[in-house]
């Protein structure tokens, strides 16, 4: 019947797309064949239901029992192991059984055997692919990403025992000292211990025979300078140190100057101390406190076997002498040597600025051009009893070299007074014991002008271009015709001080105005009207203020308005205290050569990560450059009793509806496996399997094509031959 026929062409349908699914599956597994960690998908075909159901039978009424063709049933993966293979990469792993890496997104859960991880920005060991951070699990069961940012520096431990060996020669007499001053580099007993901070501190053993018998112990730096030192050592007739001496303590009183630079970071200074108001009482400035975030100040310069005082913050005076004096310890702060940085000195502040003699003065101002000669400016007038007074003097003090004041006035006496010439004499006390003279006369010229414009250099204007104040458009006015002939004018000062010295200043007048100052102009129809300051030269200055800067250094002010720097003060970091040396091993025997040897030396250094791995367990140890090894918790392992209930996630991932059906646990621990370190599991494609089952796939593609064919003809035939009987 046509209903058969077109019953049997669905169900070569149903064959292709089957097929045509099945291929699309080993075409995806073949394509993953070098995804590591990848699980191939094995797909499953079933029978659609027979016609039964619809009562169908055959010619002698007997039921008929045929299927309806084929549907893909589902896929399954493929849980078995891939192939191992060798990396090299320290972040690379792989499980030899059947455990699976977990890695976490958050809260969520993905289980892989894709052990190709790396190190992402934030120092995660997580999966490149996605993102998702490797778990590990520590002894309690609970999970925590594997972090190696936080674990890249292993922390300095300071030295706590040194432990001595050998013998000493009983037999030696009072004032032997082991090793002698000559021992070579393998005969000294050298000892090379950590501080909190991680350095190496490298120092000596030195015994010395005392006339009692007993032996001295110091310890000595490399120059020579002592540590530490105050250790008796007695032997008992034994030749074993006697009970309370086999382990003794010492703290070493070497140090380390801390980088400037570093200094910033933890010192914090001081707010400036005024006594503008009382200079040089150094008693006003009170006790001034500087606190340090971390190390410590040093009371006293060190110096070769003296000792030193550490200060975590201090509370200094300035005595008279201009030393910081601790409070607390009544001693010298220190401070370091600025040409040399890692020597100390004593802290101190210069408690006087030096004085400066005057080297310049100003005139600024107007003077009239239309006075005649002889006119004095400023003018003099007659007081009651007849005496002639200046009105109004121009006074400039003068600094001499000690800083003393030196006032005097200043006169002009017009001299010359010409059409096209003015000069004046510069009289400094003018009518007193020390009259002096400017060297020089001030001496303006009168340039020719007949309503000329333009600028400097302007033909028919003969010095316009030195004119003061030229470059001006236009008419020429008259205020600016007068020029200075020259500027270089300089007067000297003597006199004698109170001890009958004598005193010399020699100073320049600046009149030419210069960098922009007001220079001293002659003017047409312009009063007189001149003033004087002083450009250079300063009083003794005493110390009017104090303060720290943030990197430790003193700024110190002073009454003269100088201020000055003064050193850096010494912050160092402490080194080792409470060193145990245990002389259990050492002892003394007569007519010996002595011998003492450093048995061991805890400690260590600060360490950088240099490499890491994963042990079989999933251990991860950390190795560092000093020697420290950490374990860091196991990578943590998924077992599953159904894999069945695994779903892909992409990524060669999976994940897991309820993880209450999953097992944590680590490598060798049961069924989970081992973890191989620096390797990774390949895809476990198998191509001959694959290229068997798409030569299976192709041939029954190919049978239902046939029959899709053959059917198609008979069908084809039914109805031709049907409309040939009409």
């Amino acid at each position: 019947m046509p209903s058969d026929l077109l019953g049997t062409l669905y169900k070569a349908m149903t064959g292709l797309n089957a097929f045509t699914r099945g291929l699309d599956n080993l075409s995806n597994n073949v394509a993953n064949l070098n995804t590591t960690g990848y699980k191939a998908n094995d797909v499953f075909y079933r029978e659609l239901e027979g016609n039964q159901q619809f009562g169908a039978t055959g010619d002698d009424g007997s039921p008929i029992a045929n299927g309806q063709g084929v549907a893909v049933g589902g896929t399954t993966v493929r849980f078995v192991d891939g192939e191992l293979a060798v990396t090299g990469k320290d972040t690379d792993m792989a499980i030899s059984g059947n455990g699976f890496f977990i890695v976490r997104d958050g809260d969520r859960e993905f289980y892989t055997r894709a052990g190709q991880f790396e190190i992402d920005k934030d120092g995660y060991l997580s999966d490149p692919g996605t993102g998702y951070r490797v778990a590990k699990i520590d002894a309690s069961g609970n999970l925590s990403d594997i972090n190696l940012r936080d674990r890249l520096v292993s922390a300095a431990v300071a030295s706590t025992e040194v432990i001595l060996r050998g013998t000493l020669n009983a037999s030696a007499v009072a004032g032997t000292v082991y090793p002698p001053q000559d021992a070579t580099a393998t005969e000294k007993v050298e000892i090379k211990a950590f501080d909190a901070n991680g350095r190496a501190n490298t120092f000596f053993a030195s015994f010395t025979k005392q006339v009692t018998g007993e032996w001295k112990v110091d310890f000595k730096d490399a120059s020579g300078n002592l540590v530490a030192g105050g250790i008796t050592l007695e032997f008992g007739p034994n030749g074993a140190p006697i009970a309370q001496d086999l382990s003794q303590s010492i703290s070493l009183n070497f140090f380390d100057l801390v980088d400037v630079d570093t200094v910033k970071d933890r010192f914090s200074g001081v707010p400036k101390v005024s006594i503008a108001d009382t200079p040089g009482e150094l008693d006003k400035l009170g006790e001034i406190t500087v606190t340090l975030k971390e190390g410590d100040l040093i009371s006293k310069a060190a110096s070769a076997g003296s000792s030193v005082t550490f200060l975590g913050n201090s509370t200094f005076t300035v005595d008279s002498n201009g030393f910081l004096i601790d409070k607390a310890t009544q001693k010298k702060l220190a401070a370091r040597d600025p040409s040399k940085p890692e020597t100390l000195i004593d802290a101190s502040i210069t408690l006087q600025n030096p004085a400066q003699a005057t080297t310049a003065l100003r005139l600024s101002g107007v003077l009239d051009a239309a006075a005649p000669v002889g006119d004095l400016y400023p003018p003099y007038t007659a007081d009651a009893t007849g005496n002639q007074v200046q009105q109004n003097p121009i006074t400039v003090q003068l600094y001499d070299a000690a800083g003393n004041t030196h006032d005097v006035t200043v006169t002009f006496v017009r001299v010359v007074s010409d059409t096209n010439r003015v000069e004046y004499d510069v009289v400094f006390n003018r009518g007193q014991a020390g009259e002096f003279k400017a060297d020089k006369k001030l001496v303006y010229i009168r340039d020719s002008v007949s309503g000329s414009t333009g600028g400097a250099g302007t033909p028919g204007v003969p010095g316009f271009g030195n004119v003061i104040g030229g470059n001006l458009p236009g008419t020429l006015p008259d205020a600016l015709q007068w020029r200075l002939e020259s500027p270089d004018i300089s007067a000297t000062y003597t006199t004698t001080d109170a001890a009958g010295a004598t005193v010399t200043i020699a100073f320049d007048l600046d009149v030419s105005g210069k960098d922009g100052a007001e220079a001293l102009l002659l003017k047409a129809g312009s009063a007189n009207a001149v003033t004087g300051s002083q450009l250079s030269g300063r009083a003794v200055g005493k110390v009017s203020g104090l303060e720290i800067d943030a990197s430790g250094k003193l700024i110190v002010s002073y009454s003269n308005g100088q201020s000055a720097e003064g050193p850096t003060l010494a912050v160092v970091d402490r080194r080792i205290e409470d060193l145990k040396v245990n002389f259990a091993a050492v002892n003394s025997a007569q007519f010996v050569t002595s011998g003492i040897q450093v048995e061991d030396v805890d400690g260590r250094a600060t360490g950088q990560l240099t490499s890491f791995a994963f042990n079989e367990d999933g251990t991860l140890v950390l190795k560092y450059s000093n020697e420290d090894e950490v374990k860091d918790g196991r990578v943590a392992l998924a077992l599953f009793n159904n894999t069945s209930a695994l779903q892909r996630a992409g990524d060669a991932l999976f994940t897991l509806d309820d993880t209450n059906e999953r097992v944590i646990g680590s490598g060798t621990d049961g069924a989970f496996g081992k973890v191989v370190h620096k390797s990774i599991e390949r895809s476990n494609v198998e191509l001959s399997r694959e290229f068997a089952e798409i030569i299976i796939v192709q041939r029954g593609f190919q049978a239902a094509s046939q029959v899709l064919n053959a059917t198609n003809e008979l069908i084809q035939e039914l109805y031709s031959s049907t409309r040939g009987g009409r």
